[in-house]
């Protein structure tokens, strides 16, 4: 199975600079995730320094772990039967986001519109009472 797995990894690398965009630095070699903060301090910096009528706002949003929600009794429960036991970590975790739009009700709704629908699509959840928003 590892073997098969490196086979496709290795087919696949040469597509990575097409399917990822340049700001998804986690998912790139030679990057790392740490530059992820430095380019969030300094947007969260221009923010405070910005002036004017025309606002911008940046949420933080907290992705529900799957881990929050997962029962556990179930998992122990298939763990012990099976053999091999699959490898599920990934699966119980999920990154926090970062998104950046300009502060007005359109623009909100149209970000709340997207979060219904990669919900809806994904599977996964906003922690709504976890996310911040902060505004220029």
């Amino acid at each position: 199975m590892k073997m098969v797995s490196k086979a496709i990894a290795n087919r696949i690398k040469s597509l990575l600079p097409e399917i990822i965009h340049i700001e998804q630095s986690t998912f790139v070699g030679g990057r790392l995730i740490s530059n992820n903060v430095f380019v969030a301090m300094e947007c969260f910096h221009w923010m405070k320094k910005k002036k004017g009528k025309k606002g911008v706002m940046a949420l933080k949003l907290d992705m529900a772990k799957a881990y929050d929600r997962v029962e556990w009794s179930f998992v122990e429960g298939v763990l012990r039967v099976a053999r091999r036991a699959p490898s599920i970590s990934h699966l119980l975790f999920a990154d926090d986001s970062l998104l950046f739009a300009r502060a007005n009700l359109l623009e909100a709704g149209k970000v709340m519109d997207v979060l219904a629908t990669y919900q809806k699509s994904s599977g996964k959840m906003v922690n709504l009472d976890k996310s911040e928003a902060s505004f220029s």
